[in-house]
């Protein structure tokens, strides 16, 4: 044999095949109580009886025992599930349901509603039926007795209904021998006669289903507003339901509110802010008119600033003519103002042209040194005088010329502005000029319009 060949390798024993393993059934999983899978949000993926495959409500729900009893399956992005915690951890349907971003649907509050009653930390019914504008329709959309009538039909129909064998209302489960329709009246009494009275959502911050209902679900706010909800409370922020209802620009339920006798002209407790005050500062044109119209007084402060203060601040001269036509008292001044239509608005009430401020500024020198060149114009062609001086002996050309602003420095000019007066440091427009062109710290494009105005006053004549 030739050396170089390698001698074979016997082959050794035949690897034998697998022996097929007996097929191991599948665990049978107990099925969930409550057959209900929940609207899935952003956050969290969470999901009752899984094998369902849409949402669906069965009414064995309703005869769920305690909480420690109550098993829930969940999972999170990572697939990893979960049942119910123990009861020693304190925590229940309400917070396993509940995703870290406060994601709840419709679903979820009827799941917590009907099948916990009232969950813990004295969060009551109102609180799921008007968060994350969840509607008492969509609430019950799928609970119906035995004639099919939805349960809010039932109970509106046969309010006693709530009352049938003395029950408590603060119970979280039901007997077994109550109806289904029954057991629906009973839970939507909860939603109406215990928890719209006073500060039931969260306990010593003030917050009432109303407030909730006119942030998240105006839909709600009606029902509630017949079922007596207190009109009076200040929430968390210290706002009053009217204050709310301002927020969220609902202009129909501020005048429900109103009609239902809420406070006109109610503060805020943090700002003493009325409900007009805010409307002002929100722009909510529509609820200011209809305040001015119920009789808000535009008078009324805060802080000594007034709703015109505000509306001028903001150049919302829409408003401010509403606050002038319904009875501010005050003479406007021309100081607040930043547009031309502002200025125009309040010259035709009476707003002075010389009026001095702190500074014996004039409004005209005012709007110089701010740089406002339409309002500028606006009071040169109404007259103001183009060489009134400040305590400083500042005339308006040093405004325009400080504030960089070649076209006023034009038309006041035009206008008869002086250049041979001097401030209280005995300085022309000029040499007032010539100092803060060479200024280092002024920035490049300031720089360039001061060379603008710079140029413009060498091309002048002399005094």
């Amino acid at each position: 044999a030739d050396p170089a060949t390698p001698a074979a390798v016997p082959a050794g024993p035949a690897t034998p095949a697998p022996t097929p393993q007996p097929e191991v059934e599948a665990e049978a999983k107990e099925p969930v109580v409550g057959r209900f899978i929940p609207t899935l949000d952003s956050r969290w993926e969470r999901v009752f009886a899984p094998d369902l495959p849409s949402m669906e409500f069965e009414y064995d729900a309703l005869d769920i025992g305690p909480k420690d009893e109550l098993v829930i399956h969940w999972k999170g992005p990572d697939g990893a599930g979960s049942d119910a915690v123990p009861a020693r951890s304190g925590r229940d349907l309400h917070h396993h349901v509940r995703s870290p971003s406060g994601g709840w649907t419709p679903g979820h509050y009827e799941f917590e509603m009907v099948v916990n009653g009232k969950p813990q930390q004295s969060v009551t019914m109102w609180f799921y039926a008007t968060q994350k504008s969840a509607q008492l329709d969509q609430l019950f959309e799928y609970l119906y007795d035995g004639d099919g009538q939805k349960a809010l039909e039932l109970l509106l129909r046969h309010p006693e209904l709530a009352q049938m064998r003395g029950r408590d209302p603060g119970l979280n489960h039901l007997d077994k021998e109550h109806t289904q329709a029954d057991i629906k009246a009973h839970r939507l009494d909860k939603l109406t006669s215990v928890s719209v009275d006073g500060q039931t959502v969260w306990p010593d911050c003030g917050t009432t289903a109303l407030h909730l209902a006119l942030m998240h679900a105006p839909e709600v706010t009606r029902r509630l507003l017949e079922l007596k909800a207190p009109l009076d409370v200040p929430d968390h922020a210290g706002f009053l339901p009217c204050h709310r209802a301002i927020l969220a620009d609902r202009a129909d339920l501020l005048e429900k509110l109103l009609d239902h006798g809420a406070e006109l002209e109610g503060r805020d407790g943090t700002q003493s802010l009325t409900p007009l005050h805010l409307a002002v500062r929100q722009v909510r044109v529509r609820c200011v008119k209809l305040l001015l119209e119920r009789g808000a007084d535009p008078n009324l402060d805060y802080k000594n600033r007034h709703p015109i203060d505000d509306a001028c601040g903001l150049d919302k001269v829409e408003i401010a003519r509403l606050l002038l036509e319904h009875g501010f008292t005050g003479k406007p001044s021309l100081f607040m103002v930043k547009s031309r239509e502002m200025a125009s608005l309040f010259l035709s009430h009476g707003a002075e042209l010389e009026e001095r401020n702190a500074k014996a500024q004039t409004p005209l020198i005012h709007a110089c040194w701010a740089g406002l060149d339409e309002l500028v114009e606006k009071l040169v062609q109404a007259g103001a005088e183009v060489n009134a001086s400040d305590a400083r002996g500042y005339t308006p050309l040093y405004g325009a010329l400080a504030a960089c602003r070649p076209e006023t420095v034009r038309l006041l000019l035009e206008y008869g502005a002086r250049l041979d007066v001097t401030n209280a440091d005995g300085k022309s427009p000029e040499q007032y000029l010539r100092e803060s062109v060479a200024f280092p710290g002024t920035a490049p494009p300031d720089q360039e319009r001061r060379q603008q105005n710079l140029d413009l006053l060498i091309a002048l004549p002399a005094p």
